[in-house]
């Protein structure tokens, strides 16, 4: 469980996805929304580029499942720390170029009544560089 930041009410995180159209890198947005005040957190954002190598990473993963060869797994689980690097260059990237970063804290009760902080990036759209693209605040 969750607590928004603005309501203070405590909800159960379901993520969203928003295709931004008019960017050429294909930018989609994963998100929740508090269904009490609407306040929106961004998860992540993700291009092409990131999607791509996403995929790779998860076929180089169901590689590494099937082998035996000790050496093959430590060569693939290399190459996937190598892309896990390039996304988050890219991430940055992605971020710096189109997004204005706003640092949230929402906090997650846990089963034990304990509580702990995520830290979450609230994404701002502050581009309108092509036409038809969409701005969110």
């Amino acid at each position: 469980m969750v607590y928004c930041n603005k309501c203070k009410e405590g909800f159960e995180v379901s993520s969203k996805t928003q295709f931004y159209k008019g960017y050429p890198e294909g930018i989609e947005e994963t998100y929740f929304k508090c269904p009490n005040c609407g306040e929106r957190y961004s998860l992540y954002f993700t291009d092409i580029n990131i999607r791509h190598k996403q995929e790779r990473i998860k076929r180089l993963y169901r590689e590494a499942m099937v082998s035996t060869d000790i050496n093959y797994i430590s060569r693939i689980i290399s190459k996937i720390e190598c892309i896990k690097k390039g996304i988050n260059l890219d991430y940055d990237n992605l971020v710096n170029k189109y997004c204005k970063k706003q640092i949230e804290y929402v906090f997650i009760s846990k089963e034990d009544n304990s509580s702990m902080e995520l830290k979450l990036e609230k994404g701002l759209f502050q581009i309108n560089k092509h036409k038809g693209s969409e701005q969110h605040a």
